[in-house]
């Protein structure tokens, strides 16, 4: 290798190792005068416009989830008027004064509303999902008459019957 090439490489490791060093030390010295972002511009603007975001973002849903909600509760409401009036379609109000009997065929359901019924036939209470052999009827429950049979009212009685 010629003297002139060797030289030229001497002078090319040194500029580069130059610069190098003046990198080095560039990055050494921490200023906070002239940082790549400000903090003021973090703690500012940008967390302003960051929370202003968020609580945008907080807001929609939050609405969102009000109007899923009552439009649940508008569903259920419905839902409840349709099974109401389901379950009075076809009942038939039925009044006995003490003593009184009604004749019921086997399938016949029978809501106790007031008073004491007694039945004379097996009656399966549909409200606790049992049988019973007959007897006294409790207020408020749903009874299936299994067989044909008879009510009886031991006080005045209002009864639905289907």
């Amino acid at each position: 290798m010629t003297r002139s090439k060797r030289i030229v490489r001497l002078a090319a490791l040194a500029l580069g190792l130059a610069l190098l060093l003046g990198a080095a030390a560039l990055a050494a010295n921490e200023t906070t005068l002239d940082p790549l972002v400000t903090l003021s511009y973090l703690t500012g603007e940008f967390t302003d416009s960051i929370l202003a975001r968020a609580s945008q973002i907080a807001g929609q849903s939050d609405q969102q989830t009000v109007q899923d909600l009552q439009a649940q509760a508008a569903a259920i409401a419905q839902a409840a008027n349709d099974t109401a009036r389901q379950i009075s379609t076809g009942y038939e109000t039925v009044n006995l004064t003490a003593g009184q009997t009604l004749d019921v065929a086997g399938g016949t359901e029978v809501l106790v509303l007031s008073g004491s019924v007694a039945a004379s036939a097996a009656v399966t209470d549909a409200s606790q999902g049992m049988m019973l052999p007959g007897g006294e009827l409790a207020a408020y429950h749903l009874y299936i008459c299994v067989l044909p049979g008879t009510l009886t009212a031991y006080r005045d009685a209002s009864l639905l019957v289907k």
